[in-house]
């Protein structure tokens, strides 16, 4: 991820995002990188944003205004996520639910080949896509496939897609690839601070360093270049992700079981 390209998006995303009234903040690698460097992770390959999902009857408007500036987005209400691209760089703005003294976000493992397959058509269903394509996007078969495979599914009725939905996860759960939900203490999130990040004003959590060691681990503070906590660190996965409970999609206040 080029640092000039990440930092222009996130100046942009900022810019959108404040003056539409949306509070997010700095989360999971964007802020490891925020605290322990000053600055992006060389070898991360996103920028991670996190907001709430009360925001998201905005997204519509939002969305709009992301690609009148070049951007291409991945948007499914029912993930509670929306990728945001340009180039090479991608974006994750993640829609925390708020539950009692928890925040969550549905979670699927990838482990096996028909783990991926599952996951990808899951995408394919659940996101649509908005914005101009971008060329690099052609540098990836499974990218031109999402591209081509969401669109030709948000022609499909919304009730189908999530019994589509509901059908791929179901055979996930057969072939070993787990569901849960990935889970926060809301304390991190209801408390917020500001701090500085390439010359710009962010919110992160108030207690941030103590929210890192509760996502990375007690040797956070240590760069690990090819560390993959899935397959590393298992005692951290059982703080963060939950395996086996159920995530209910829902639509602007409309639920629908999974």
């Amino acid at each position: 991820m080029e640092e000039f390209d990440a930092v222009e998006a996130l100046k942009l995303i900022k810019k959108i995002l404040e003056t539409n009234e949306v509070e997010f903040w700095l989360e999971s690698g964007t802020l490891l990188g925020a605290i322990r460097e000053g600055a992006f992770i060389k070898w991360d390959y996103d920028i991670d944003l996190g907001t709430w999902d009360t925001y998201m009857p905005k997204m519509k408007k939002l969305n709009k205004e992301f690609c009148e500036h070049g951007y291409e987005t991945y948007f499914s209400v029912y993930h509670n996520v929306m990728m945001i691209r340009k180039g090479e760089i991608d974006v994750q703005l993640v829609f925390w639910r708020l539950k009692e003294d928890e925040v969550i976000a549905p979670l699927r493992y990838i482990e096996n080949k028909i783990g991926f397959v599952l996951a990808s058509l899951n995408w394919i269903v659940l996101f649509s896509h908005s914005g101009k394509l971008n060329k690099e996007t052609f540098n990836s078969s499974m990218k031109i496939i999402k591209f081509i495979g969401s669109k030709m599914t948000d022609l499909i009725p919304e009730f189908l897609k999530l019994k589509t939905a509901s059908f791929l996860n179901t055979l996930a759960s057969k072939t070993g690839n787990r569901r849960g939900l990935v889970v926060t203490p809301s304390k991190y999130f209801l408390s917020l601070e500001n701090t500085k990040f390439y010359d710009m004003d962010f919110l992160i959590p108030q207690n941030s360093e103590e929210y890192l060691a509760y996502y990375y681990g007690d040797n956070w503070q240590i760069p690990q270049k090819k560390w993959i906590y899935v397959r590393e660190d298992k005692k951290i996965i059982s703080k963060t992700e939950h395996v086996g409970r159920t995530w209910n999609y829902k639509k602007f206040g409309r639920k629908f079981e999974t």
